[in-house]
């Protein structure tokens, strides 16, 4: 029998298990796919029969990864593999460009020079001194993790009967964390004054949309304080449950919570962010004939982003750029950071000029460090030591959305650099350095949003939690809007001082 408190060995199959057999060790369970007919495994995990008879190998997919195909088969199956057949669609539509939003920002450095351990302790002393710089506070776990203000906006929209709309209209949202999360962001676009009702029309993109439900519950709201609202949602994978159903087929009932689905048009793009050009999409004539947008429009147009993954919000960040006259608010909630690149990360410049020194430089081999550092203040305490970066949206049956780490990040170098022997000293602990990483990581965000997608005169932004720590592990906000959209106070105390704003 396998002992308890053993990670490494395969726990029993459950008791009247007729699903594959393949025990996933990142997500710690079985694979709950359909088994083949006369198997044990799914059509994923046929590389895991065990045969004598066997000659032909799997392996995974050229075009697709997620699926395995025999060796032997490759050149013909990817003339029909649906991956290619997919591809090739989204490649024929108008707003198709490939990798117009990918590269990031700024200066690509490379550094050559080997990173051992007592560079990497000197490198997280830095991340430490430069939060403190940017965020205040002292250098303790509770310090670092409190020094950006909590602004929870969920109550009054609860108060006022969200919970009930979305049950009443058997919305699938994601259960009562991502209601509360969806709330608050939702709170915090009243705040700014993005949904205040004196414009004729609103149009509501949600990037990396998953199902869908964030999006479609702003544009109920948006819809239900009375008005027009175009909603946008782009996805690049399909997903099961989406808010289209919903949409498509909206039945209104009499809630106390004013939620209008019955006015919203909408649309849905399938396709990477890294390849969807706005302006294209924008101007389409499809969209002008319900929504006019032009350059000196007076609609106003509102950017959301709930949890996309690592460098799929540097993507979305990007693709932004084009239209920054347009977007009058944008919120993002940032995520599993451990899955940022270098390459695409769109805070380059920013974070480099924050975090370089003349004997310390910052380039890709210190960002891959942070990046992987990032993760454990998600983990549980027994595999802080391993680089990996569990996002916690599980529950929302997206985990499609999510990007992956291609790269093997338990190398005996990452080992020896890894969170848990450079934290050995510091008081805030592997949690707090990985928070730290976290929010300088998402600091470099904000500087982009600030200098790249809108005028200082007429632009502020805010980095805030916008939720607690039981809600979500993963709850910075960045949130851009323009100073003429509210006249009231923002109600931020505190927020992120810029490197050259303090220079």
């Amino acid at each position: 029998m396998p002992k308890s408190g053993d990670s490494n060995v395969i726990p029993e199959l459950p008791e009247d298990w007729d699903r594959c057999h393949a025990f996933m060790e990142k997500k710690k369970r079985f694979c709950r796919q359909q088994r083949a007919s006369d198997s044990s495994y799914c059509g994923n995990h046929q590389h895991l029969v065990t045969s004598i008879n066997s000659k032909r190998k799997r392996v995974p997919c050229p075009l697709d990864s997620s699926h395995l195909v025999f060796e032997d088969s490759i050149e013909k199956h990817v003339l029909v593999c649906p991956k290619a057949t997919k591809q090739k669609d989204q490649e024929r539509q108008f707003f198709y460009q490939s990798n117009i939003n990918a590269g990031g920002h700024g200066t690509l450095i490379k550094c050559a020079q080997p990173i051992d351990l007592t560079r990497a302790k000197r490198l997280a002393q830095r991340i430490i001194s430069v939060h403190a710089q940017i965020f205040g506070g002292g250098t303790s776990f509770a310090d670092i993790n409190e020094a950006m203000e909590l602004l929870d906006l969920s109550e009054p929209e609860m108060t006022k009967g969200l919970p009930e709309a979305i049950a009443v209209h058997r919305i699938r949202s994601g259960g009562p964390r991502h209601i509360l999360q969806q709330a608050s962001l939702l709170g915090h676009l009243r705040r700014i004054g993005a949904f205040q009702s004196t414009t004729k029309r609103r149009r509501i993109i949600e990037l990396g949309a998953g199902r869908g439900m964030s999006g479609l519950i702003m544009a109920a709201a948006s819809s239900g304080s009375g008005v027009a609202t175009d909603l946008i949602l782009v996805e690049r994978s399909g997903s099961r449950g989406k808010a289209d159903k919903i949409l498509r087929t909206f039945n209104p009932k009499e809630t106390t919570y004013p939620f209008d689905l019955k006015s919203v048009s909408w649309q849905r793009v399938q396709c990477d962010i890294a390849h969807v050009d706005l302006v294209s999409l924008l101007n389409h004539p499809r969209n002008n004939d319900a929504f006019q947008v032009s350059e000196d429009s007076t609609d106003e147009l509102v950017v959301v982003a709930k949890h996309l993954c690592g460098v799929g919000s540097d993507l979305a960040l990007k693709s932004l750029y084009p239209i920054r006259s347009r977007v009058t608010a944008c919120i993002f909630a940032t995520c599993c950071h451990g899955v940022c690149r270098w390459n695409g990360y769109v805070g380059r410049d920013y974070l480099q000029k924050a975090v370089q020194t003349e004997e310390l430089p910052f380039g890709e081999a210190e960002f891959d460090l942070m990046r992987k550092w990032a993760g454990a203040v998600v983990m549980e305490p027994t595999i802080v030591g391993s680089n990996a970066d569990p996002c916690e949206d599980d529950d929302e049956g997206d985990d499609n959305r999510h990007y992956t780490s291609p790269d093997n990040d338990n190398n005996d170098l990452l080992k020896s650099v890894g969170i848990a022997a450079v934290a050995e000293g510091l008081d805030c602990g592997t949690r707090g350095l990985s928070r730290a990483c976290q929010r300088l990581i998402d600091y470099g965000r904000r500087e982009y949003i600030h200098h790249m997608l809108g005028d200082a005169s007429d632009l502020k932004v805010e980095m805030l939690r916008y939720t607690p720590d039981e809600t979500s592990p993963q709850n910075t906000a960045l949130i851009g809007y323009r100073k003429s959209l509210s006249s009231v106070s923002s109600g931020i105390k505190r927020t992120a001082t810029s490197i050259s704003d303090s220079s």
